[in-house]
């Protein structure tokens, strides 16, 4: 039976945090042309300077499954990962009717969880053709700010906001954070199919493989059906371009506010600066208050307490 090679690519604060992780729990190996190396447990790990992660033995499905959960990586791949329902046909589809969705501040620690869908017709092309459209990670949070609030007179989208408080209490009753984003991301495509009549074509920013995305929505009734579950979807499809941006600048708006309360800009992201934040936010309102304000099961929690050790 071929043995099956398992294969990240992850960005140096994740490595960081996976190699804190292995330290006490693995033998630490010299394996040639790696940064680091661990065997024990059924598993062996090479972490190579291209920040590609390789999990390697009887368990390694099981190791790399853990930290696509842990990481939020949906769109990862081993060599037998499934491919996505449907692929982007070769032809231009970015301006084709559809119902497109995104997420954003599933990466950061601070601020909630938001998703956005939003309905782009065939007449909406020469509107929206003025704007700088893309991915919202490609962007300057400064041009999302200014052009968001113009798109938005036009085009009608919906939007779902996951607030701290109640994002670490679901985290508390054993939904991870793929089930959560499951459910906004389908939250969105009901309230956005009532608001303008029609029922697709949906297509997703896909974060889990197709076959899970429902599984998470099982007790939820009438789940709308997405037509196109495809990684990087912001690239093939402006409504899900659109959905990014229109999430980000939620996004930084409950920051904004957040950071107003607090009296303290609060940072994005999950840095060793956000970790001496949460620290500061522990020492000065408690752990209650920090519950309300960032997702507590990242590891930012356990930095910024041992910083106050």
């Amino acid at each position: 039976m071929k043995k099956m090679n398992y294969v990240l690519e992850l960005t140096l604060e994740q490595i960081e945090a996976l190699i804190t992780y292995y330290e006490p729990l693995a033998e630490s190996v010299f394996v040639e042309n790696t940064m680091a190396a661990f065997e024990g447990n059924h598993v062996n790990i090479s972490i190579y300077p291209t920040k590609k992660v390789m999990f390697q033995g009887k368990k390694a499905k099981q190791h790399y499954d853990y930290w696509i959960e842990q990481f939020d990586l949906g769109d990862a791949s081993s060599d037998e990962d499934e491919k996505p329902q449907e692929t982007a046909k070769q032809k231009d589809t970015f301006y084709e009717p559809s119902i497109g969705s995104d997420e954003s501040g599933s990466g950061d620690y601070f601020g909630p969880l938001c998703v956005a869908a939003v309905y782009v017709s065939a007449n909406d092309q020469e509107f929206l053709s003025q704007f700088p459209i893309k991915d919202s990670k490609q962007m300057e949070d400064s041009t999302i700010v200014k052009v968001v609030p113009d798109i938005i007179k036009r085009i009608p989208y919906s939007l779902m906001v996951l607030k701290n408080g109640q994002y670490n209490q679901m985290i508390d009753k054993g939904y991870n954070l793929n089930a959560l984003k499951a459910y906004l991301h389908a939250q969105t495509h009901k309230k956005i199919s009532e608001k303008v009549g029609k029922k697709g074509p949906i297509v997703v920013d896909q974060f889990v493989q197709p076959a899970k995305y429902y599984e998470y929505l099982n007790d939820l009734e009438d789940v709308p059906q997405v037509q196109t579950f495809l990684p990087k979807a912001e690239d093939h499809y402006i409504s899900v371009a659109l959905a990014s941006m229109i999430a980000r600048y939620a996004f930084l708006n409950h920051l904004t506010k957040l950071s107003k309360e607090l009296k303290l800009k609060l940072q994005k992201g999950a840095s060793p600066m956000v970790d001496e934040q949460a620290a500061h936010i522990i020492k000065t309102h408690g752990e209650r208050q920090l519950k309300e304000v960032a997702k507590v099961h990242f590891a930012n929690t356990l930095k910024a307490k041992a910083l106050i050790k």
